[in-house]
């Protein structure tokens, strides 16, 4: 009778052990993620790991296993492998757990991020168990989860001073030229105003040439024009810090701006980044994660953008960022201010 026992429960063994080997990930869900998924260099966020059992059945054992990408750092060192057991000296997230039915585990990893660029996250491998934890099963995990890092503000005490004359001259030249789009009444044709200012209706109708009496702009616009061409990678790197300081300072000086550049975005739908008029958090930092996603790959010659800015934008004034003052970048400027604006520029190489 004893021996019967036993061999009954070898094949229970036997059976469980074969099944739960087999079931083991069956209806096993996981995924991971970074929270928030944009940061400043260096800030500490959370990378979230998260599994689900959505069966009945209890899993008595899972490991899992994740490397960051390159550059990321644990904030609490104490999940850390020792050097000799990384992979090209990158941080890893591991360990091991059970899940009860239609339970889920979280785990939470304090993480550092690294300098401005866009990094995905996109390995994760996730090891079931046996009923005896003697044999394991194994899924890989390809899901494409990222982190936006901005770019940091330059360093330029002079830029408040630089700026301010700037936005100053900006300020009187709004109540120089007048907005053909605010019309506040109508006046008589003295033969110095264009043809296109006249109001052929209300001529008509006085019976005498009219001409509409056009008000000054209200308030002063910039068109902040970043180019990477022509510059190394750390040129570039300079001129990404320069715009946020650019932008922050246009924010806190309350003026409406436009954004565009010539870099690609990586990542991004949109191949290029060119941002409407606006100001505002949500404007500012929509700009700042196009300088995070920016590459050092050139699209097109900025000429481009200068040209589109004349043609569409409303801007009174132009912030030009360029790698170092050339021929190329005189050139640009040049055109922007024979377009009637002023126009300011920026060259990385001489403010390092």
């Amino acid at each position: 009778m004893t021996v019967f026992i036993l061999v009954v429960i070898l094949l229970l063994v036997i059976f469980l052990q074969r099944f739960t080997l087999k079931k083991s990930l069956e209806s096993f869900e996981e995924d991971y993620g970074v929270s928030p998924g944009t940061a400043e260099p260096g800030q500490e966020i959370d990378f979230i790991l998260t599994f689900r059992n959505k069966t009945r059945r209890f899993v008595p054992y899972f490991r899992y296993h994740t490397m960051l990408p390159e550059g990321f750092a644990l904030a609490d060192g104490s999940a850390s492998m020792p050097d000799e057991l990384k992979w090209n000296h990158r941080e890893t997230v591991h360990g091991t757990s059970w899940l009860a039915p239609r339970q889920k585990y979280e785990r939470r990893v304090r993480i550092v991020a690294p300098g401005r660029g866009r990094y995905p996250f996109k390995e994760l491998s996730v090891y079931g168990g046996d009923f005896l934890g003697l044999r394991e099963t194994f899924r890989g995990v390809a899901k494409v989860r990222e982190l936006v890092v901005y770019p940091k503000e330059a360093d330029m005490p002079t830029l408040d001073d630089v700026m301010g004359g700037f936005l100053g001259d900006l300020s009187v030249r709004r109540f120089i030229y007048e907005d053909p789009v605010l019309t506040l009444g109508y006046r008589d044709y003295t033969g110095r105003e264009p043809m296109k200012t006249i109001s052929w209706i209300q001529s008509a109708r006085r019976g005498a040439l009219t001409v509409k009496n056009y008000d000054h702009t209200t308030e002063p616009s910039v068109s902040v024009i970043l180019d990477v061409s022509g510059g190394d990678n750390e040129l570039s790197e300079r001129c990404f810090e320069i715009a946020r300081a650019v932008c922050a300072r246009l924010e806190k000086q309350g003026a409406k701006y436009d954004f565009s550049m010539n870099a690609a975005m990586a990542g991004s739908m949109r191949v290029d980044c060119r941002i409407p008029e606006g100001m505002g958090s949500r404007h500012f930092y929509g700009i700042m994660e196009c300088l995070g996603r920016a590459t050092y790959d050139v699209l097109f010659p900025v000429k481009k953008l200068v040209e589109e800015r004349v043609r569409y934008a409303s801007a009174h004034g132009v912030i030009l960022i360029v790698p170092r003052k050339d021929a190329g970048a005189e050139a640009v400027a040049a055109a922007a201010q024979r377009s009637g604006c002023s126009v300011l520029t920026l060259a990385a190489k001489e403010m390092m």
